[in-house]
């Protein structure tokens, strides 16, 4: 018999609790020792036949390091930390995330010695001032809106291939009932396999790789600016270089006079 007070949410316990047996790899044995029930009762908890009372869902809960809100579907994120839920909820961002973003922070305030997995020991021991800069670009995209266009841009690309794919499995399903192919079906075949050609999906994928670069750019452009700056500085002695080539090594008076020279040319 269902308990009628989680009643409302055991569709969506159950198929967290098969999610989170399947992630931490364990067996149905191992859970039911763990939390004091049958390997039947686990079995109908994640069939949906039957559901825990309030004491097993809590153990479960424990075991998994998890809350009974993720449980019960109160709640998208997994984490017992309530400062991190919070965090998640208001931002929308993933516990992944903002576990980084954390890592960062600390280690600019504490040096930690913590990092997220994407930042390389290159990064790292190069210099702190490469975390503090990940951090000001994230805050930049968040806000700025030529980053917003190429995430839409982006999600519009995906959405083109997510159709892709749709249309190809559905072909392939179609033609796997059938068990045969005819004259119809080569012609889907062709139009479906000719679709690499369709302008629509390299347009996307185009807009999606400018749409980035542009905000990239965006973000980059006072040392842009910085960069055409000296480089038009350093430019002001290629005559020179170019000339001491040429020449060799000359003395110091006639260096003086090549340089004089030049720079009034």
């Amino acid at each position: 018999m269902k308990n009628d007070i989680f009643f409302n949410y055991d569709g969506v316990f159950h198929s967290r609790l098969r999610d989170l047996i399947k992630e931490h790899e364990i067996t149905k044995q191992k859970l039911s020792e763990e939390i004091g029930v049958s390997r039947q009762a686990i079995s109908q908890y994640c069939d949906g036949s039957t559901i825990p009372n309030a004491d097993k869902l809590l153990k479960i809960a424990e075991f998994f390091n998890t809350s009974t809100d993720y449980l019960l579907g109160l709640s998208d994120v997994q984490s017992t930390d309530t400062e991190v839920r919070a965090i998640c909820e208001y931002t929308g961002l993933s516990e992944e995330a903002i576990g980084d973003l954390h890592l960062i922070v600390e280690n600019i305030n504490k040096e930690s010695g913590a990092y997220p997995s994407w930042l390389t020991a290159e990064d790292i021991f190069e210099s702190k001032e490469f975390e503090k800069q990940v951090l000001q670009m994230i805050s930049y995209f968040i806000y700025n809106e030529i980053f917003k266009d190429a995430v839409v841009d982006t999600i519009s690309y995906m959405y083109t291939l997510s159709d892709r794919i749709s249309a190809i499995n559905a072909l392939t399903e179609k033609i796997n009932k059938e068990d045969k192919l005819d004259s119809d079906l080569v012609h889907e075949i062709d139009n479906l396999m000719n679709i690499k050609h369709d302008k629509a999906i390299r347009l996307a994928y185009f807009e999606m790789i400018d749409s980035f670069k542009t905000a990239a750019e965006e973000y980059c452009n006072p040392l842009i600016k910085e960069r055409e700056e000296a480089e038009i500085n350093l430019g002001k002695y290629w005559g020179e270089a170019a000339l001491y080539k040429h020449l060799g090594v000359v003395s110091d008076e006639r260096a003086k006079e090549i340089r004089k020279e030049i720079m009034n040319s």
